[in-house]
Formats: C-alpha cells, sequence, structure tokens
C-alpha cells in the first residue's frame, strides 16, 4: 500500500518499501522562466497581453515566478511598462524583491534572448504541468474522503466527481475568431448543404412537418421541448428518439423520471395502436399479437438506448 503526505511546497509519495521514495510534483521551471522572459522581452508585443490571457499565476510552480507574474500583470493592468527596471521597483514595492532573487534575478531573465521564439509552446508546458498537480491534488482529496469512511455515499461520489470536474472543466478555453474566417467557414458550409442530395441535412425526426420546418437536427444545435404538465412531451420526444433511431441514427435516452420498461411500453403503444390497457391487462387477441410481433421488428433492431438512472446528477450525465 501507498500513503500520501503533505509536505510544503509539494506533494512527497512515500513507499511503505523499505526504501522510501519521494517524488517531486509536475513542473518544468526552465519553461516557467521562458514565459516571463517573453513578457519582460516582449513588452511592445503582444505577448504580455497573450500570456496573461493564456496562464494565470497560480499555474506556476515556483512561488518566486507568481509573485514576478503577479507584479507585471499589475503593471499591465496599470498600463505601466514591463521592463526591469518597472518590474523590480514594481515587486520592492510589494515587498517581494528580495525573494525572487533580488534584481540580478530580473537581469538573469532579461538576457534569455531566445525566449521570445517559442514562449506559447513554453506556455503550454506551464499550463500542463500545472493541470497535472491539479490532477494529483484532486486525487489526494479524493483518497482522503474514501479513508473518512462517510455514511453518504452519494455525497462522497458527487463531491469527488466535482474534483474532477473543476480541473478538467480548466481545459475548456475560447478562442475568438475574425469575421474574414468566418465568412469563409460560412460559405463552405452552405455550399456543402446545397450539393447534398438529401432534403435534410441533419438528424430526421421522422416528423414530416418538424423535419420541414428544421432541416433535422444538427448538431450544436438545443432544442427545447416544452408544454404544460401531462401533454405528452415525454411521448413526442420518444416518438423523435425512435423515429430517428429506426432511421439509422444512434439515439441515448436519459429518462429522469420514467423506468425504461415503462418507456418501452408507450412506444410499443405508438408503434402497434393498441390501446395500452389491453397491452398491460394482456387481453389481446390472436390477431393483435401478430400485430404486435410485426410492428416491434424495426424496435428490435433500432440503435435506441435508454438510461433511466434515477436522480441523475450534472457530473454522471457527463460522464
Amino acid at each position: 500500500t501507498r500513503r500520501c503526505e503533505r509536505t510544503m511546497p509539494e506533494l512527497a509519495y512515500t513507499s511503505s518499501a523499505n526504501n522510501s521514495v519521494e517524488r517531486i510534483m509536475p513542473q518544468d521551471i526552465d519553461a516557467e522562466k521562458a514565459v516571463l522572459a517573453a513578457m519582460l522581452l516582449g513588452q511592445d508585443t503582444e505577448v504580455v497581453e497573450e500570456a496573461l490571457m493564456k496562464l494565470s499565476a497560480k499555474e506556476f510552480y515556483r512561488p518566486a515566478h507568481r509573485k514576478i507574474f503577479e507584479a507585471m500583470e499589475e503593471l499591465y493592468n496599470k498600463n505601466a511598462p514591463i521592463d526591469q527596471l518597472s518590474l523590480a521597483d514594481r515587486l520592492k514595492t510589494r515587498g517581494d524583491l528580495d525573494a525572487v532573487g533580488g534584481k540580478s534575478y530580473i537581469v538573469e531573465l532579461g538576457n534569455n534572448t531566445y525566449a521570445l521564439a517559442n514562449w506559447a509552446h513554453h506556455a503550454d508546458i506551464v499550463k500542463r504541468a500545472a493541470m497535472l498537480r491539479d490532477l494529483i491534488g484532486a486525487a489526494v482529496r479524493i483518497t482522503a474522503l474514501g479513508y473518512d469512511a462517510p455514511d453518504d455515499l452519494d455525497e462522497v461520489v458527487e463531491t469527488s466527481e466535482k474534483l474532477l470536474f473543476d480541473v478538467t472543466n480548466k481545459r475548456v478555453s475560447t478562442n475568438f475568431k475574425s469575421m474574414s474566417s468566418l465568412v469563409v467557414e460560412t460559405f463552405n458550409e452552405l455550399q456543402e448543404l446545397a450539393n447534398t442530395k438529401s432534403r435534410y441535412n441533419g438528424v430526421r425526426t421522422g416528423f414530416k412537418d418538424l423535419d420541414d420546418l428544421f432541416g433535422g437536427l444538427r448538431g450544436g444545435d438545443l432544442v427545447i421541448l416544452a408544454a404544460r404538465p401531462s401533454v405528452g412531451k415525454t411521448a413526442l420526444a420518444l416518438n423523435i428518439a425512435s423515429r430517428a433511431a429506426q432511421l439509422g441514427t444512434s439515439v441515448a435516452f436519459f429518462s429522469l423520471e420514467m423506468p425504461a420498461h415503462q418507456l418501452m411500453m408507450r412506444l410499443v403503444v405508438a408503434e402497434t395502436g393498441i390501446p395500452g390497457n389491453d397491452l398491460k391487462l394482456g387481453r389481446l387477441s390472436p390477431e393483435q399479437w401478430r400485430h404486435l410481433e410485426s410492428a416491434t421488428k424495426p424496435l428490435g433492431s433500432a440503435k435506441l438506448f435508454i438510461d433511466d438512472t434515477p436522480a441523475l446528477s450534472v457530473f454522471e450525465f457527463r460522464s
């Protein structure tokens, strides 16, 4: 077995074997220095602005580098020049100059003239190492939750999922696109739509009027089916899923309010037209049994999958 011990400023993993082994947290000090040097040298370029959008101070492993990055961010926000003298003065005002290595360390960063060449790649390295540290930290907290042996297992699972989600969600980034590139993308999409032989460019619902209105359901669309209670929202959604599956699309249907066998019963009623009460009570004539068998064959081969997990959380759904 292995146990985890927290040390400052890193985690050390100690083996219970005769010889203990300590593992340093993921880091790349040279990459951090290269990013800071590029920001210092690229004061009149877009490097500082892009680096501030790409990284945050807490993603630097070395505390001194966090302080330097924060000082640069403060100078940028004040529209002040970011050079060696200004940075040293700002750090001195904050009381951090000696803590980061003094003026000599600022000069050392400024002398790295090659830093501008690949600073974006070095920033990716810094960000990756920070995410790995976050994952290790989340794993340690999840391990602690398990050893605490709490009574509410659902709460432990949800907390664990949230810890991982908070880390993995940091990978999501938003990139602005210029109008020139968007015009080209849109034109190509329209040209592709014009060249298609099908009347529908998305997933067909099996309802002609609905398909004519939307042209099929397409990726990236958010379609909300809304109505008063007990007017057939579930029935319509289920029939759309069934028809789409029978037309060749793989469909996942998540039901939070009704078991899968009840949904299947609704599908059988919709496919056969046999009254639901007759099906539930098994009062079927020989002719209805034959009709039931033939009408439900397409359902058996459809790629429709139903998940009726009750009280499904957002994190479980995402997983």
